[in-house]
């Protein structure tokens, strides 16, 4: 599959304590030049929950 660069994409992301996985949204930050040239993605995840300081 082809993203864009700043494409918002929904995908499985692992919980660290538990062995199951939910599916949330991420932006893609890597370039497409970047994608075809490694086949992999860069990706952030887009979360509400305020850091804790």
């Amino acid at each position: 599959m082809t993203f864009d660069e700043f494409a918002v994409v929904v995908v499985p992301f692992p919980f660290t304590d538990k062995p199951a996985v939910t599916r949330r949204p991420a932006l893609v930050v890597s370039s497409r030049a970047y994608n075809d040239r490694h086949a992999r993605r860069v990706l952030a995840m887009i979360t509400s929950a305020r850091q804790s300081a």
